[in-house]
């Protein structure tokens, strides 16, 4: 009887082991691809960016393209969780707007050549620089 109570007392901590950590490992794990979906800027180098202006970032398996407030932009990536690595060589139109639209959509761009690594939930995308920086943020 005293060896029966053994293994059952053996079996339950072998059994609550593995669902803790199982459960440690999915509690840790909230990151999603971050592409085949648009993406909205909601911060850039820690400010709001400018109301009413849409900057939006579209990441397929090789190209991102979106909006700089102004501009279409498009250009080269390779997203390898969970480093994220731009093309430096981004391809723009060449429409004029506003000076202060036209400074923050040069502010995104520059942003997004400092990109080496990224995070990504249901509901928010971060890109970050090689110091751990978060340097846009998107819904």
């Amino acid at each position: 009887m005293a060896r029966t109570s053994t293994r059952i007392i053996v079996s339950l901590v072998f059994l609550f082991g593995v669902t803790a950590c199982a459960s440690a490992d999915d509690a840790g794990d909230t990151s999603i691809d971050p592409r085949d979906r648009e993406w909205v800027l909601v911060e850039l180098n820690g400010d709001e960016p400018l109301a009413d202006v849409v900057v939006d970032l579209m990441i397929t398996e090789d190209q991102l393209s979106g909006s700089g407030g102004c501009n279409r932009y498009m250009g080269g990536i390779d997203v390898d969780d969970p480093s994220l690595t731009i093309e430096p060589e981004i391809a723009t139109t060449m429409m004029a707007c506003p000076d202060e639209i036209m400074a923050q959509e040069n502010a995104y761009l520059a942003a997004l050549n400092t990109v080496t690594d990224y995070s990504a939930s249901d509901e928010e995308l971060q890109l970050m620089d090689a110091d751990g920086t978060v340097v846009a943020r998107f819904n």
